[in-house]
């Protein structure tokens, strides 16, 4: 925005400061190029001002995301005991995730983290070690349906959103 301002409009106005006083510049001797130049130097330092102060925000950066266990055993599958093919509720169980930077595996923490599917969302915050333990409740496995995706979506300030539509599978034994 303020790049904007100085670029396009600041100029502009020193275009029409300039034509006005160059349309009087006979009645009070304005000298109105002298004035110009000066006045577009002065909103070059007012550039150089708003950069100091107010420098432009960072890209945002890639991030990581591993399911470090689902209901304490490694991976991210989960396996539902199961004696037919009919809708069975899926017991509730715990998935662990860890999101880090790609490059220097340094956890981020506050990294809000979803998981989705399977009739049932869970959400939660990552902490200092870049964890999240995330309680999975009420999840359904429909009706002769022997395998289901639930989606992990992660968000941190500063970070590209994350989505895996595969994050974590519920399988039927």
């Amino acid at each position: 925005m303020k790049e904007i301002f100085v670029f396009i409009i600041w100029p502009l106005l020193a275009i029409i400061i300039y034509l006005i006083g160059r349309h009087f510049s006979a009645k009070k001797r304005i000298k109105s190029s002298i004035f110009f130049v000066s006045f577009l130097a002065l909103s070059y330092i007012f550039l150089i001002f708003l950069a100091i102060i107010a420098p432009p925000p960072s890209l945002p950066k890639s991030l990581d995301v591993e399911v470090v266990s689902v209901n304490g055993m490694e991976g991210f599958v989960m396996i539902v005991d199961a004696d037919d093919f009919g809708k069975i509720k899926v017991p509730p169980f715990n998935v662990t995730i860890k999101v880090i930077e790609p490059f220097n595996n340094k956890p981020i923490s506050g990294a809000t983290v979803v998981i989705s599917g399977a009739e049932t969302v869970a959400t939660g915050k990552t902490g200092e070690e870049g964890i999240v333990i995330l309680y999975i409740k009420n999840a359904i496995l429909e009706e002769n349906i022997q395998q289901e995706d639930m989606s992990i979506e992660v968000t941190a300030q500063g970070y590209f959103r994350y989505v895996n539509k595969e994050g974590i599978k519920l399988v039927r034994i």
